[in-house]
């Protein structure tokens, strides 16, 4: 599926990786669980995050270990407006990388869930990896609103 990887990262092929990813996953089980894998992010980036659940969860069944997975699980939660289901993913994902959407993302689910603190702990690690990131600067700044006294 390293054919599939590189039509996911290129989404002017998004029709053919669907046909490849598709593809694998009936090919066989040494294909399967990559298929799947890069299947869900393709659909979540194709704004579908529903209908990625499925194939993410399938991945996960079987590599539970595979972080980047539960990055991309967490990710649709977040996008589903789950939070307390995408706080555990997320936290495991982010406890081995510290990419900037997932962080992000996380920080949603914190301010959803009420803890302002640890929202902007993940903003400012953001904004130290990338001190231009203009959606965290948005993300910062959306949290200092709900924040000041009335």
């Amino acid at each position: 599926t390293s054919l599939g990887r590189l039509l996911v990262d290129h989404p002017e092929h998004r029709v053919e990786a669907r046909r490849v990813l598709d593809a694998a996953v009936t090919a066989g089980p040494d294909y399967a669980f990559e298929a799947l894998f890069l299947r869900g992010c393709l659909t979540r980036m194709e704004g579908c995050p529903g209908q990625a659940l499925a194939d993410l969860q399938a991945a996960l069944a079987m590599s539970p270990s595979m972080v980047a997975a539960h990055c991309e699980l967490g990710l649709c939660l977040v996008a589903l407006d789950r939070p307390a289901e995408a706080l555990p993913h997320l936290d495991r994902y982010l406890a081995c990388s510290a990419w900037p959407p997932a962080l992000q993302a996380r920080a949603r689910v914190h301010i959803a869930l009420g803890a302002e603190d640890r929202a902007r702990a993940d903003i400012e690690r953001c904004l130290e990896l990338d001190p231009e990131d203009e959606d965290a600067r948005s993300l910062l700044a959306e949290l200092e609103s709900a924040t000041l006294p009335a």
